[in-house]
């Protein structure tokens, strides 16, 4: 019995309770990766060869107060920043980008690399080009920016000298804002802008086409550094302004997940709740109807007897009882099922025996002994030969 108690927790509501509880608990409490592995992204975390922690290191010996951004754009941002968002591998929303845009018309300043079809490239006219002009050299100086000219040509010099452009830039026909070509390349048949220069309200707003001369690669070279700084100090010739490493967008912090979103629409809005008050209370239905309240009691068992003592057994009955008829019946039955001699079920017994003496004159004897122990009760000596008559009628018949 403790056994079987035992395993009733294997049987199959148990176990899909179980597995459900255990799938629920995954979604909702795996704690989301880090997404801040790209091999790829611009990040000042990273000592590697496409991170970006040489210039991230340079600018704070430089002067410039450095920082990390490791969480969204979604919130005012101080105008007062140079944010760097360097080719991040996960986009910009449409609010972020409200946001960035709000802090660089109240004079805040920013680096992009923004792709074709992004909001941010959207929102500036003005993006990296979907196809790779690799190799393209550095042709053409700035364009005439007044009392900053030397400062742009500065930065020519600097993107010459740092090496080739691996993608130029494409501007949409219906950009608004001023623009300023700081460096172009080589193109097809014409020169193609590299770095733009946008004036968006107080503050500036520099695109860039090949954010590689960020990465630690091109850094150890020195000129691709001397290219930054030269960006930087169009941005922020003061040097009093933070510079704003993006982080969140190349992977790191905190951030919503799959498994997160569940979360919160479940434990923090109202049809989250009411769904999990449901799920709580068809657990608890499917509970009472699972488990009774009162221990099932243990089903007994008899065992029954083989056929060779059920024979004993009514053969002592009958000789206790002297049942001498009945046990002629059976007998008689027996013989008449194993013998019907082409009659139906429909004769009597006397009949039966009126047909094995038409058929067998010779068991006529055997016949009488027979029909006389269905008639009257005999002694147990008289009823044996009963029985011996009754097996050479069976024995006459089979020949």
């Amino acid at each position: 019995m403790a056994e079987r108690r035992g395993t009733r927790w294997l049987r199959p509501r148990y176990i899909f309770a179980l597995t459900a509880l255990v799938v629920i608990a995954t979604l909702l409490f795996t704690p989301a990766g880090d997404l801040g592995a790209y091999s790829s992204a611009i990040t000042s975390f990273s000592a590697r060869p496409y991170g970006a922690r040489g210039i991230y290191e340079v600018s704070e010996r430089l002067g410039w107060r450095v920082e990390r951004r490791v969480t969204p754009l979604d919130t005012a941002l101080d105008s007062r920043a140079t944010y760097l968002i360097l080719a991040p591998p996960i986009p910009l929303s449409a609010v972020e980008v409200g946001r960035l845009m709000d802090a660089v018309r109240s004079g805040a300043h920013a680096l992009v690399s923004p792709a074709a079809g992004m909001p941010l490239a959207d929102s500036l006219g003005v993006h990296r080009s979907t196809m790779s002009a690799f190799g393209s050299e550095v042709v053409g100086g700035p364009d005439s920016v007044g009392e900053r000219t030397a400062a742009a040509q500065a930065i020519s010099d600097a993107a010459a000298e740092a090496g080739r452009f691996d993608f130029a830039l494409e501007t949409d026909s219906a950009m608004h804002w001023s623009a300023s070509t700081l460096v172009r390349v080589e193109g097809d048949d014409t020169e193609e802008p590299a770095v733009v220069s946008l004036r968006v309200g107080r503050g500036d707003v520099v695109v860039i086409s090949d954010p590689g001369f960020f990465r630690n690669i091109n850094a150890r070279e020195g000129a691709s550094t001397v290219f930054a700084v030269r960006i930087f100090e169009w941005l922020d010739p003061e040097r009093d302004h933070p510079l704003v490493f993006d982080e969140y967008h190349q992977g790191f912090g905190e951030r919503q997940s799959m498994p997160g979103a569940i979360r919160d629409a479940l434990l923090h809005t109202a049809p989250g709740r009411a769904f999990l008050q449901l799920v709580a209370a068809g657990l608890i239905l499917l509970l009472v109807y699972g488990v009774r309240p009162i221990a099932p009691l243990k089903r007994r068992s008899i065992e029954r007897r083989s056929p060779l003592e059920h024979v004993g057994a009514l053969a002592r009955a009958y000789q206790q009882t002297e049942a001498t008829r009945t046990s002629t019946q059976r007998l008689l039955r027996g013989l008449r099922r194993r013998r019907p001699l082409g009659a139906t079920g429909a004769l009597d017994d006397e009949s039966y025996l009126s047909l094995v003496s038409s058929r067998k004159p010779e068991l006529a004897a055997d016949v009488d002994r027979v029909r006389a122990a269905l008639a009257r009760p005999l002694p147990a000596a008289e009823w044996v030969a009963v029985g011996a008559a009754i097996d050479h009628i069976e024995r006459t018949i089979a020949q």
